[in-house]
């Protein structure tokens, strides 16, 4: 599985948020399907677990920010895969700090081609 921050291809939009958008996330397949993926976000005020839904050659969470600003983190866990017609628990990355992605929620609003702040 491949996840890039920094691509649009992989998470829309790419930089901080606003509070209260939504945003895309996606985890690209690379040689095996993938059956089942998590993805854990949280912050100092909340802990959320989505499951992503499968699409074409990804799996993708579109996800509604918190309405507070801060930072939030992120990090994939439970990645099945298929194995001769079976899942396999490919990874679980329960509690793990070595895949998290910083993710800065604002509630000043952004410019979505520049990144740059509009207040």
């Amino acid at each position: 599985m491949i996840h890039n921050a920094s691509v649009e291809k992989y998470r829309t939009p790419v930089g901080a948020v606003t509070c209260g958008s939504e945003m895309m996330i996606r985890l690209y397949d690379v040689g095996q399907e993938v059956n089942k993926a998590e993805i854990i976000m949280y912050s100092e005020s909340f802990h959320r677990e989505y499951e992503m839904k499968r699409k074409k050659d990804c799996m993708e969470e579109h996800i509604k920010m918190t309405s507070e600003a801060g930072v939030v983190w992120y990090y994939f866990s439970q990645i099945w895969l298929i194995f001769n017609s079976a899942p396999v628990l490919a990874c679980n990355l329960e509690n793990s700090t070595l895949l998290d992605v910083e993710l800065p929620v604002t509630n000043v609003p952004i410019d979505p081609i520049s990144g740059a702040t509009n207040g």
